[in-house]
């Protein structure tokens, strides 16, 4: 499986699926704030897809410090900057020379998420994690796509970004 999700970021089993176009277009309702959707998030009511390219030693429950990473199919890329959404996908295949994403997400703030997918799994443990995506940055130029901004990719320096689960949704093909 390229990808496992959870309902909500209570949510202890995590589902696999292979491509990120058939989940159901999702409704995510309208908040005042971030505070709110944050909350909306964590709510274990929610029945949402918060994914990740990672996948724990037990495949069906998230992973955690007790499930650890035991492959990865890809990375997430989450863009804190401000995008020109008019010309996103030119500045996209500009700046994404060495590789382009499968896809682009526009985020609750407004900001874009991209998801690079590899060929094949990779064995990784949580352990190299983060020094194999660190080099995926620096070869591959992350930090270069948004140049206002900082291309946050999961994970890049913790191990509890290695927990995190990203909300998806205004998915568009690259």
């Amino acid at each position: 499986m390229k990808y496992r999700y959870l309902k909500n970021l209570r949510e202890e089993e995590a589902k696999g699926f292979d491509d990120i176009f058939s989940l159901p277009k999702q409704k995510v309702p309208k908040f005042n704030d971030k505070a709110d959707f944050r909350a909306w998030c964590a709510d274990k009511k929610t029945d949402s897809y918060f994914i990740s390219c990672c996948e724990g030693l037990n495949p069906n429950r998230r992973i955690d410090s007790e499930n650890k990473i035991h492959k990865t199919s890809g990375v997430i890329v989450d863009c804190d900057a401000p995008v020109d959404w008019d010309n996103v996908d030119d500045i996209i295949a500009a700046k994404c020379t060495k590789a382009l994403p499968a896809w682009r997400a526009k985020t609750y703030s407004g900001y874009i998420r991209l998801g690079f997918l590899f060929e094949n799994e990779a064995p990784v443990n949580s352990e190299i994690h983060p020094y194999f995506v660190r080099e995926l940055k620096r070869i591959l130029g992350f930090d270069k796509l948004y140049e206002s901004g900082e291309a946050k990719i999961n994970p890049l320096d913790s191990i509890a970004a290695i927990l995190s689960y990203f909300n998806v949704f205004n998915i568009f093909d690259i």
